[in-house]
Order: structure tokens, then C-alpha cells, then sequence
């Protein structure tokens, strides 16, 4: 990989994702582009070869992501690009039904980039919009928060929870909008996509879908 030359502008790159989302060779220039820059920023070549970092870790049904596959989920271009759009039309869907209220949104499996906070943070303000993650991985939870802080995007975060989203019980549930669960991969293969969603909040919660 070529060393970035010039930091990113993440407001204009998650703006060029939306607007060409259908330009297959738009968007895997701007995320390889994103991948590189969040790669440097956790310094991500110091756990690529770690078998700690690589080994799937146990959840009480299944298995979640390695730190490292999880980072490299986000090179999985058409998923990238269906979460990205699924996420700011909920949020803006949201905002219409709620004028009068900061969206709260609870994502799990946020992996070590949290892109669904990195890409979507800097369309909005942090008096609009307010994330809590969770990540069953304790590497994935600290490269998060040294990336969202070195980002200058803390101000949209409100928790960080280090825990299985199959049985973690989110405080105060009904004062969430959205529930994002970023743990689909393989066609459900190994991960526990379907328990997680069952055990996550539905009342008065917008669910974002997976990419189809």
C-alpha cells in the first residue's frame, strides 16, 4: 500500500460514497482511499500478524470477527456502501419524525474503525446525532476510541461497552432511535447476526437492514 500523502477530508469521501454509489470503480477508489488513512491513523500493521488478532473470538452462540477481519470488512466495498446509505436514511428518517430530538443511535459490532460512526459523524452534528458502541473484542473497542478521538469526533460518542451483543442488555433501551448491528458476514457463516437483532431493542427503535 502507497503511504496517503495528505489527510482526508472524511465529509467529502462519505458524501463521494453516497452520490456514486453505483460507480463500482468510485467507490472502491474512496474506500481503499478511507482504509488506508484509518490503517495509519491505529497504526492497524502492529496486530495484522498477532494470532491473538486473528483468531475469531467465542460469543455464547457462534463466533465474532478477529480484530483484524473486521477491519478488513471495510474493503468489502457493496456492504460498505449499502450500510453507509442505510444508516444516514435512518437517521434522516428519524429526524423528521423526531424534529425535536437528538438521535440516539446504539451500534454494535463496531469492530477497530467504526465506520458507521467515522463515515456518518461528520455529515451531521454532534447536537443532532449521538452514537453507543459495542464491540465484543477489547482490541477493536481500544483502536475505536484512539481512532474516533484522534478524528476529532468524540463529541458524537457517548459510550463505549466491551461486551457479547447476544446477551448485553443496553441501558435504557427506549431511548434509542436506531439499533445498528454490524455483524453480518458470510451469509450468517460462524457469526450470530439473527441472535444478536432478537436480543437488541425493537420498541420504538428503526433497525438498520443488512445489504441485499
Amino acid at each position: 500500500m502507497e503511504t496517503i500523502k495528505s489527510i482526508p477530508n472524511l465529509k467529502n469521501l462519505s458524501t463521494l460514497l453516497l452520490e456514486n454509489s453505483t460507480d463500482q470503480n468510485k467507490v472502491e477508489s474512496v474506500i481503499q482511499e478511507i482504509y488506508l488513512y484509518f490503517h495509519e491513523l491505529t497504526e492497524m500493521s502492529n496486530y495484522e500478524h498477532e494470532i491473538k488478532h486473528l483468531a475469531a473470538v467465542p460469543t455464547a452462540k457462534g463466533m465474532a470477527l478477529s480484530l483484524k477481519h473486521a477491519a478488513d470488512c471495510f474493503l468489502d466495498y457493496k456492504r460498505t456502501v449499502k450500510f453507509l446509505q442505510g444508516m444516514v436514511e435512518a437517521i434522516k428518517a428519524k429526524q423528521e419524525k423526531y424534529p425535536d430530538e437528538k438521535i440516539q443511535i446504539f451500534y454494535a459490532g463496531c469492530g477497530p474503525f467504526a465506520p458507521f460512526v467515522t463515515l456518518v459523524a461528520p455529515l451531521f452534528e454532534p447536537e443532532e446525532i449521538q452514537f453507543s458502541l459495542l464491540d465484543i473484542n477489547e482490541g477493536s473497542i481500544g483502536l475505536a476510541k484512539k481512532l474516533i478521538s484522534t478524528l476529532k469526533l468524540s463529541s458524537y460518542v457517548q459510550d463505549f461497552h466491551l461486551a457479547d451483543a447476544i446477551i448485553f442488555k443496553i441501558p435504557s433501551p427506549d431511548s434509542f432511535h436506531i439499533v445498528f448491528s454490524e455483524t453480518l458476514d458470510a451469509v450468517l457463516n460462524r457469526e450470530s447476526y439473527v441472535p444478536i437483532l432478537w436480543n437488541m431493542p425493537r420498541k420504538q427503535t428503526q433497525q438498520v437492514n443488512a445489504p441485499t
